[in-house]
């Protein structure tokens, strides 16, 4: 079973495997188009960059999803253990 602390490692890892694709892969572009002219070859890249920029802001996304997920689950917690508190409050002073 994938625990939230190693699904975040996971998507930290990608994170980092996406912005190599993105530094590899917009050179390998710009070195396929050179033939065709600079300017071709810069404008090909400059696609590939913002597709892996794409990708990268997509993970970064799920890890604030986790992260928003586990601040909402601690804020429950809280809220529940004030809520009781209060309940024993009212019980208390009824009585």
């Amino acid at each position: 079973m994938i625990t939230k602390s190693s699904s975040i490692k996971i998507i930290n890892f990608l994170q980092g495997v996406s912005y190599g694709f993105m530094l590899i892969g917009t050179l390998v572009f710009f070195k396929s188009f050179l033939f065709l002219g600079i300017g071709t070859a810069i404008f090909f890249s400059l696609i590939f960059v913002f597709v892996s920029i794409f990708m990268v802001l997509l993970l970064d996304v799920i890890k604030l999803q986790y992260t928003k997920l586990d601040e909402m689950k601690k804020q429950t917690e809280l809220l529940e253990k004030l809520t009781l508190k209060e309940l024993d409050n009212v019980e208390k002073l009824s009585n």
